[in-house]
């Protein structure tokens, strides 16, 4: 893992509202971002995490080894 992203807001960003190259994301918020609300590469942890109303994904992945846990949407 190389970073932790823990009980952040991120809302109407100009692109995306959390992004994450490997890591930990954990109850975090992500609402009305005009790209994707929380973009991880993969290997990631999601748990917990919450996003809605994002332009093009509310949660999306890319690459193998994500893990997901209790998201909203779920994966």
């Amino acid at each position: 893992m190389h970073s932790v992203v823990r009980d952040c807001i991120a809302s109407d960003n100009g692109t995306s509202g959390i992004f994450v190259s490997g890591g930990l994301i954990v109850g975090n918020i992500a609402n009305n971002n005009p790209s994707t609300g929380i973009l991880a590469l993969c290997p990631s942890n999601l748990v917990g995490n919450f996003a809605s109303g994002n332009g093009f994904m509310n949660i999306f992945t890319s690459g193998v080894g994500c893990t997901f846990s209790n998201n909203n949407p779920a994966q």
